[in-house]
């Protein structure tokens, strides 16, 4: 028998990421798919009007706009992102997010 390192989440199916989770008004929503020293792999989503405060990481932080779009701030850089992007977030940069509309991510943080 395999063993799985994902969790909370199915495994050898195809599968829309942002459908796994929905909008709540005035919460973030998020659902760890896997976790450990190294990684951290985590689906957000955010309704219109939500933001996560300004913080910093240690690890790289990948984000994946699956819907919807936000404002991101990296250090003193801003960002516009959009359904089908990527930005990545070096490790240490202080960074927050601002959802213009309801916004789905998937976030990925490497150490």
């Amino acid at each position: 028998m395999s063993k799985t390192f994902t969790k909370n989440i199915p495994v050898n199916e195809i599968l829309h990421l942002g459908d796994r989770l929905e909008y709540k008004e005035g919460q973030v929503i998020s659902i760890t798919i896997a976790q450990n020293e190294r990684l951290s792999i985590t689906l957000f989503a955010l309704p219109k009007g939500e933001e996560i405060s300004t913080h910093v990481t240690v690890g790289d932080a990948i984000v994946q706009i699956l819907d919807g779009e936000a404002h991101i701030v990296v250090g003193d850089v801003e960002h516009t992102v959009k359904a089908g992007e990527t930005l990545i977030m070096p490790s240490e940069v202080p960074h927050s997010l601002d959802a213009r509309e309801n916004f789905k991510m998937l976030l990925t943080v490497v150490k």
